[in-house]
């Protein structure tokens, strides 16, 4: 066999290295479950297509540090649900984009970039397994939204893709788990949405031991449009400084 020459311009992708480490089934989903390149390119400030070899995220100081310590509390005794609202290239997407690829377990190891740019002091922990949920929701409705988060949490909902049902199998969890969904105004029916999932998700609370709180600790990414999602906004406005608008703040 000749020998052979060390090619300069070979690069290993850490999304496929990745993918070689999950279960088979689960990585034949993990683009469309989680929306990895979304979270990815978005939280590195590059295009989907581009190699990530740094981070350009900068700003957001406030933003980032109040959402990521309310992750690190884990409890959600301090409110169950934030929204991040803001016209078009505000940057929704991307500080979303950091949350998830830093506290999502399979995230992590797709975002060193991310992470070397993020002081700690204002980054959230890296979360157990199967308690983080991050969903991309763009074209997306809202029986496959559910399948999305029923999936990273590892639940079985005997194949019923409704509101109800992730309700029932979210309860079942020992502790809140976190759901990211951003793009909520680019889903398929996204009024349906917020009124069959996201609103049922925020106000729902349960009992876990002697303890009663939230069903889950939610983040949602949308354009603030009204009045379409003025339900979902009255609903975060209950929370002292859990509406984030990105159009009224400064990066």
């Amino acid at each position: 066999v000749p020998p052979l020459f060390r090619n300069p311009n070979y690069e290993t992708d850490p999304l496929r290295q990745a993918q070689l480490g999950l279960d088979r089934a689960l990585a034949a989903t993990v683009h469309s479950v989680i929306g990895t390149e979304h979270f990815r390119s978005r939280a590195a400030g590059l295009p989907p297509s581009h190699r990530l070899r740094g981070c350009c995220f900068t700003g957001r100081e406030y933003e980032l540090t109040a959402l990521s310590e309310w992750i690190n509390d884990g409890s959600g005794a301090a409110g169950e649900l934030w929204v991040v609202t803001g016209g078009s290239g505000t940057g929704k997407s991307a500080l979303l984009g950091v949350l998830a690829c830093l506290c999502h377990p399979q995230l992590v190891p797709l975002a060193e970039a991310v992470r070397a740019r993020i002081p700690a002091s204002r980054a959230p922990d890296e979360q157990p397994a199967h308690t983080v949920a991050a969903v991309h929701a763009r074209g997306r409705t809202l029986a496959q939204l559910v399948t999305s988060i029923a999936t990273q949490l590892n639940l079985d909902l005997g194949g019923e893709l409704t509101g109800p049902a992730l309700l029932d199998g979210l309860q079942s969890m020992e502790t809140p788990p976190l759901v990211i969904i951003d793009a909520l105004d680019e889903a398929v029916d996204s009024v349906g949405i917020q009124l069959g999932l996201i609103t049922p998700l925020a106000i729902t609370r349960t009992s876990r031991g002697a303890a009663r709180g939230p069903v889950c600790r939610l983040i949602v990414g949308t354009r603030s449009w009204r009045p379409q999602f003025d339900n979902l906004l009255e609903l975060a406005t209950t929370i002292p400084n859990h509406l984030l608008d990105l159009d009224q703040t400064a990066t």
